[in-house]
């Protein structure tokens, strides 16, 4: 039950870490502003969104966790460089990944489907 919270917890975290990201910069700054009511929206939507058992109380929690981190090293930039640079590798691995599979949709999946 543990892991299946912190898998679930990880996933979450990670859509919404990249939800943020395409946010309007007034938005951003709106939930940076107010820390509290962003960790109790983000805890109370992975609740929700994963069914209000007790394994999403506990990936809730881990995501309270996570969204706090995460806004601590938003304003934070110049102690946790090496977490901004792991953040940008990831992203750029991400972007890499959906042009792959783009194409690779585009080259295999698109001529079987059109017949």
């Amino acid at each position: 039950m543990l892991v299946n919270a912190f898998i679930l917890a990880c996933m979450s975290a990670a859509a919404l870490g990249l939800t943020f990201v395409k946010l309007p910069v007034k938005i951003q700054q709106l939930l940076l502003k107010h820390p509290l009511f962003t960790d109790l929206a983000t805890f109370g939507l992975t609740y929700i969104t994963l069914g209000g058992s007790l394994t999403a109380l506990f990936a809730g929690c881990v995501v309270g966790l996570v969204t706090s981190f995460m806004m601590h090293v938003h304003e934070n930039k110049e102690k946790f460089r090496g977490v901004i640079i792991a953040w940008e590798w990831l992203l750029a691995k991400a972007k890499e990944f959906a042009v792959t599979a783009d194409t690779w949709i585009c080259e295999n999946l698109a001529p079987t489907l059109a017949k």
